[in-house]
């Protein structure tokens, strides 16, 4: 783990604020502040991730920020996106034909984020809570088809939301040098670059710590 006194407290009262509206960097356990260090770490420089960092930690408390983070995108961050777009100026030629092609994507990316986050609420997120308490009790509280459901969804799982905004952003990033006196399009930018860069780190964590953590943790329940 790293330690907690390398890194400003400010700076984790901001980040921790936005996706835990209740906590404080005072009042914290330890081993939560030290997953948010590390989860720092990583936002900071994303080539620093390593899922082995991230195994230590126990699933619940991983499962808490996802869950966490789920909350932060549907009521916060994507409003702020949409609200950024809608600031483009209208008397730009160029942006203003920009702006409702915007507007359709972002509409569509963000039916399938929600589709995809309802998804994980009702299917995945469940199954490893019944994993925690299971290994509590020797009982696994699962059905059978849900079960199926969960793997069907796993199976289809693709990147499609993270590839569609890593296209966009590339887009808008050629375009800056044309767009950068507006400071309208610079934070529309801004916004878009971080939301990329927090589902990435959202999608390595469930895909490449949660996921093979609850395998392990199915395997001894069923042992």
């Amino acid at each position: 783990m790293n330690e907690v006194r390398n890194y400003s407290i400010e700076s984790f009262e901001r980040w921790i604020k936005e996706r835990y509206p209740q906590k404080s960097y005072e009042t914290e356990a330890y081993a939560e502040l030290s997953f948010f260090v590390d989860l720092q770490i990583v936002f900071r420089d994303p080539t620093e991730f390593k899922a082995s960092a991230f195994f230590e930690y126990p699933i619940d408390l991983i499962l808490t920020y996802l869950r966490h983070t789920h909350v932060f995108y549907q009521n916060s961050y994507l409003s702020e996106i949409e609200l950024a777009i809608d600031k483009l100026p209208e008397d730009h030629h160029k942006l203003s034909v920009l702006k409702p092609r915007l507007r359709m994507f972002f509409e569509k990316l963000k039916e399938n984020l929600n589709l995809h986050i309802g998804q994980e609420e009702k299917l995945l997120f469940p199954y490893m809570d019944a994993l925690v308490s299971a290994s509590n009790t020797g009982k696994l509280n699962y059905s059978a088809f849900d079960k199926l459901q969960l793997i069907d969804f796993l199976m289809s799982h693709d990147d499609d939301i993270e590839q569609g905004l890593s296209e966009l952003v590339k887009r808008l990033k050629v375009m800056t040098k044309e767009h950068d006196e507006s400071f309208a399009f610079r934070m529309l930018l801004s916004k878009l670059s971080l939301f990329e860069l927090d589902l990435k780190i959202h999608g390595w964590i469930e895909e490449e710590v949660l996921v093979p953590k609850a395998i392990e943790m199915e395997k001894q329940v069923l042992a």
